[in-house]
């Protein structure tokens, strides 16, 4: 990946992960496998991308590349990580597990009101 830095400098640096997202100083950078340019010498993708910009800049032999205006308020409002965490959790296994806990207490309160009935003589 390439990072086209406000002061007319780059960064280059390799993303080894499988994961759709990485960070750099704080700003989290999507990867987005249609806009990545093929190197055969390295035989991986590569994703350039305009400092505090999440998305990948899309080359078009006609035109420049396109920066959005308002990238750095989306990763401010909207962290990746927490969005990729939410995605992740197995919610599913979590509420069986919990209504198994409720029908457990469930017996255990029952059993504990019929033995206070039948020391208290009601039954």
């Amino acid at each position: 990946m390439t990072i086209f830095n406000d002061n007319k400098t780059t960064d280059t640096g390799v993303c080894h992960c499988y994961s759709r997202t990485f960070s750099r100083d704080g700003m989290t950078y999507i990867i987005m496998s249609d806009r990545g340019i093929y190197d055969p010498e390295f035989k991986m993708s590569h994703f350039y991308y305009f400092a505090n910009n999440p998305f990948p800049i899309l080359f078009e032999k006609t035109k420049n590349p396109e920066a959005i205006a308002d990238a750095k308020l989306m990763d401010d409002t909207i962290e990746m990580a927490v969005i990729e965490a939410l995605a992740n959790i197995q919610m599913d296994k979590k509420i069986n597990l919990l209504l198994l806990f409720l029908f457990i207490t469930m017996i255990i309160c029952a059993v504990n009101l019929v033995i206070s009935l039948k020391s208290s003589g009601v039954i």
